[in-house]
């Protein structure tokens, strides 16, 4: 992950029903204002390396992000197939592997928490 910075100590606000994760993600906390959203994940390659990391938040008392990777090879998304329901301060953190494959990690869950991630390509 690269060092915060003065550009990226402000979270990101998504006020929308889609949103593609980028470089300029990096570091930052990226706050979901909707009860439904599709996050789609780029390839990792020449731009989106191995300790990419973002923090994916929802502010809605429920909200189903729904992440779109590659099915198959890489980029593709742990090993999950069920769509993402996080609640009120349940979010988690988004990040590329030594394996060049998406990871969500959840946090801030209480012990029933589910995180199932639906892949979509």
């Amino acid at each position: 992950m690269t060092a915060m910075t003065a550009q990226n100590n402000v979270p990101k606000i998504v006020t929308s029903n889609r949103y593609t994760i980028s470089a300029n993600d990096d570091g930052w906390w990226i706050i979901f204002l909707n009860d439904t959203c599709d996050v789609y994940l780029p390839e990792p390659g020449i731009i989106l390396q191995p300790g990419f990391s973002t923090t994916l938040y929802p502010v809605r008392s429920v909200t189903v992000l729904t992440l779109h990777g590659a099915e198959t090879g890489i980029g593709r998304l742990n090993d999950q197939a069920a769509p993402i329901v996080l609640s009120t301060g349940q979010g988690g953190s988004l990040a590329i592997q030594q394996n060049n494959n998406w990871y969500f990690i959840p946090s801030g869950a209480p012990d029933d928490f589910n995180a199932d991630i639906d892949v979509v390509t």
